[in-house]
């Protein structure tokens, strides 16, 4: 049988970091440089699935991001902010964020990492979120706002469809995240996944 390919970057540890936990996440990372991965030739799954299809399997592998487009006052400016931000504490001392680049209509992740560590992000990425590949979508919602058109939706997965419904600005409870509604989908919408 052939030998198994050991990861390219070793996990001992994987900790991910809930929506409360991001003050403590904050302090202890505060002198971290952060360097983000950037363009590779060689495309791998997590380059090219829709993001939306790797939200649903980043919330079947991780639950709940860390951050989202709700926790941050309305208010505030929106340009560049993500939609998600999922964080982790890997091996104990390294401070990661993997989050959306281009909302819905996007493909792929924003990975980040301390800046030590920007020769090896590419291995730890792709050791990190591997078993996304496996991972069956599971049901959720966020908030997303198209500044293009400076317009506010629910975007998500309901384990049926994947959907994108706007919304006024008035139906949205700063601080509050959004809830699912899972009586929204018939039989006569489902659809499938999108494909990567």
């Amino acid at each position: 049988p052939p030998t198994a390919q050991p990861p390219s970057f070793p996990l001992d540890d994987v900790r991910p970091v809930r929506h409360l936990e991001r003050e403590w996440f904050r302090t202890r990372f505060a002198d971290a440089e952060w360097a983000f991965l950037g363009g590779t030739a060689d495309y791998t799954f997590l380059d090219t699935t829709r993001t939306p299809a790797l939200r649903a399997r980043l919330q079947a592998e991780f639950g709940d991001p860390t951050q989202t487009l709700a926790d941050a006052p309305i208010e505030d400016s929106l340009a560049g902010r993500p939609q998600f931000e999922y964080w982790f504490v890997v091996n104990d001392s390294i401070p990661v964020q993997v989050m959306d680049g281009r909302g819905p209509q996007g493909r792929g992740l924003i990975v980040a990492a301390d800046r030590a560590y920007r020769h090896r992000l590419r291995g730890l990425r792709d050791t990190l979120l591997a078993p996304l590949q496996d991972a069956a979508p599971a049901p959720h919602v966020d908030y997303y706002y198209d500044e293009r058109r400076r317009r506010w939706y629910r975007t998500g997965y309901d384990g049926r469809s994947f959907f994108l419904t706007p919304i006024s600005r008035g139906a949205i409870v700063p601080g509050r995240r959004p809830r699912l509604d899972t009586t929204r989908t018939s039989d006569a919408s489902a659809s499938p996944p999108p494909s990567p």
